[in-house]
Order: C-alpha cells, then sequence, then structure tokens
C-alpha cells in the first residue's frame, strides 16, 4: 500500500490539482454507474475562488506515490455569504 501524506494546501501549483481532480470527479463527467459507486462533485470551483477559500482556511490535501489522491476544501462563512455557489451550505 502507498504511504499518504497529508497537509495543508501550499501554492496554486496544489491549487490546480484541486480543479484538475475536481474536473475528473463532477456529476456530468462520470458514468451512471461510477457516480452509484463511488459518488461525484456538484460544484465546480474557480482558481480565484479556491484561492482566496484557501488563504482564509487552508484546504486539506493528501498525496499518494507523489500525485493529489484526495481533498477536503475549506472556507468561512463570510466566503460561503458572499458567492451565490457557497451561500446555500451556510
Amino acid at each position: 500500500m502507498a504511504e499518504l501524506t497529508y497537509g495543508p494546501a501550499q501554492g496554486d501549483a496544489v491549487l490546480e490539482q484541486i480543479l484538475t481532480l475536481q474536473a475528473q470527479n463532477l456529476r456530468n463527467t462520470l458514468s451512471i454507474e461510477r457516480q452509484n459507486e463511488q459518488g461525484f462533485l456538484t460544484f465546480r470551483y474557480g482558481l480565484p475562488l479556491l484561492r482566496r477559500m484557501n488563504d482564509a482556511l487552508p484546504h486539506v490535501v493528501v498525496f499518494g506515490e507523489g500525485q493529489l489522491a484526495g481533498y477536503a476544501l475549506s472556507t468561512t462563512v463570510g466566503i460561503c455569504q458572499e458567492n451565490p455557489l457557497l451561500r446555500p451550505l451556510t
């Protein structure tokens, strides 16, 4: 089993990797079978918002074998309330 490392997202290169992994797991990119087996994402974040969220409250990233294996996005209530995409989460 590959060793996993985790920590705060640091720098745009990591945020870009989050966006790439996100794009691979959006609902409209996955088969129904895969959606049912593994789930899917519904929101598509852009780099400026992802960066702003990370600056306020760092995202957690997990790496395995040198590549991004997962992430947990973090944000503040204030950023959620300012953004129509995130407002329902408050």
